[in-house]
C-alpha cells in the first residue's frame, strides 16, 4: 500500500499553534484605556512609541492580536526610526502568525529575515518564514491544489533547509505532486528526501512510495531496486519480506532476469518457511530459461521438485525437464521425466 501521512506521523502545526485569545482583567483593561489616552492627547511625543509598544504587548500576551496589530502597525508608520520597532515587527510577525495570516506572516518575516530587524530576532523570524510557508500549503492541500500544495512545501525547505520539520515538508510535497499525478516530481522530491534527511522517520514510508512512482510511469527496474533498498533498510521483518517479494517482481516485468535470481536467492534464505518459497524458487528456474542457461535451469527444476515434492507446480517442473532431456536427444531420461 502507498504510505500516506497519517495523524500519528504529521506535525500538525495549525493545532499547536492555536491560541484562544483571553479577556483582559480590570487593571489591565484600565491600563490600556489609560495608554489609549495618552496616545491620543500626545500622539508624537518621545513615549508614544513605548506606550504603542506596551499595549501591543498587552493584547498581544492575550492572544488578541488584531488588536495588537492596530499598535504595533501604527508604531512602525509612524515611530520607524523609535527603539521599539524591533520589537514591534517581531511582535507583528507573530500575530499575523497567531491568526491564521500566514501570508502577511510570511512577508514580514521575510523582511526581517532578508534586512530588516536585528540579529537576534532573525533566526526565530526565519523558523516563523518556513512554518508559515508551510502552513499556507497545508491550507492548500486541504482545498485539493494539489500541485500548488507541493510546490508550497518545497519552497518551505528552500527557505529553511535545515529546519526540524524539512524531511516532513519533503514528503508531504511528494505526497501532493503523487495526488497531482505528477509523478517525475514526487520521484525527484522522494530521492531528494532520502538524501538529505537518511534517518527521517519519514524514509521507509518514502521509499516505499518512491517505488510505487516508479511503477506509475512503468520504470520497473528503479521500482525492483528501490524495493530492494527498502528490504535492506526495514525493521520489520513482514516489511522486508514484501518488499523483496516486489522486488522480484519488478525485476522480472524489467526482464533482468540475473537481478531477478538474486533477489530470490535472497529470499529463500531469508524466508524458507514463507507460503511463497516454493514459487519464488520455481521462477529461478525459469529465470535461467530465459538467459538460455538450459542446463543450470534443469537443474534448478530438479532441487525444486526435491525441495517441494507437494506442490503443484512439480508435475511443470517434471514436463520442463522432460522437454530438456528431448531437446538433449536423451529420450530415456525424457520418458522417466514424463512419467513422473
Amino acid at each position: 500500500l502507498k504510505a500516506q501521512a497519517g495523524e500519528d506521523k504529521v506535525t500538525n502545526f495549525r493545532e499547536k499553534m492555536k491560541l484562544e485569545p483571553s479577556e483582559l482583567t480590570d487593571t489591565e483593561l484600565r491600563l490600556a484605556q489609560a495608554y489609549d489616552n495618552y496616545i491620543k492627547l500626545f500622539p508624537h511625543t518621545s513615549e508614544t512609541p513605548l506606550f504603542l509598544a506596551n499595549a501591543g504587548a498587552l493584547f498581544y500576551r492575550h492572544h488578541q492580536y488584531r488588536n495588537a496589530l492596530r499598535y504595533f502597525n501604527t508604531l512602525l508608520k509612524h515611530f520607524p526610526g523609535s527603539e521599539e520597532v524591533n520589537q514591534a515587527r517581531f511582535a507583528i510577525m507573530e500575530s499575523y502568525f497567531g491568526k491564521g495570516d500566514f501570508k502577511s506572516s510570511e512577508i514580514v518575516a521575510r523582511r526581517i529575515v532578508y534586512g530588516e530587524g536585528s540579529t537576534e530576532i532573525k533566526s526565530p523570524a526565519r523558523r516563523r518564514l518556513a512554518e508559515s510557508i508551510f502552513l499556507s500549503a497545508e491550507i492548500m492541500a486541504d482545498a485539493e491544489k494539489h500541485l500548488a500544495a507541493g510546490d508550497e512545501y518545497r519552497r518551505a525547505v528552500k527557505e529553511a533547509p535545515r529546519s526540524e520539520f524539512a524531511d516532513l515538508a519533503l514528503f508531504n510535497a511528494a505526497l501532493e505532486y503523487d495526488k497531482a499525478n505528477e509523478f517525475p516530481r514526487a520521484i525527484e522530491t522522494y530521492n531528494y528526501l532520502l538524501a538529505t534527511h537518511p534517518n527521517s522517520v519519514y524514509v521507509l514510508d518514502a521509499q516505499n512510495n518512491l517505488a510505487f512512482d516508479y511503477v506509475e510511469l512503468s520504470d520497473f527496474s528503479n521500482a525492483a531496486r528501490t524495493y530492494e533498498q527498502l528490504a535492506t533498510i526495514h525493521p520489520d521483518e513482514e516489511g522486508a519480506r514484501d518488499a523483496l517479494y516486489n522486488s522480484s517482481l519488478y525485476f522480472a516485468k524489467a526482464e533482468d532476469w540475473e537481478s531477478a535470481i538474486k533477489i530470490n536467492t535472497l529470499f529463500l534464505q531469508r524466508f524458507p518457511a514463507d507460503d511463497a518459497a516454493d514459487d519464488l524458487s520455481f521462477e529461478i528456474a525459469g529465470f535461467y530459461r530465459q538467459l538460455n542457461d538450459m542446463d543450470t535451469a534443469n537443474r534448478r527444476y530438479n532441487d525444486f521438485v526435491l525441495q517441494y515434492p507437494d506442490s503443484p507446480r512439480t508435475v511443470e517442473a517434471l514436463f520442463y525437464r522432460g522437454d530438456y532431456f528431448k531437446e538433449e536427444d536423451k529420450s530415456k531420461e525424457a520418458v522417466i521425466e514424463y512419467q513422473r
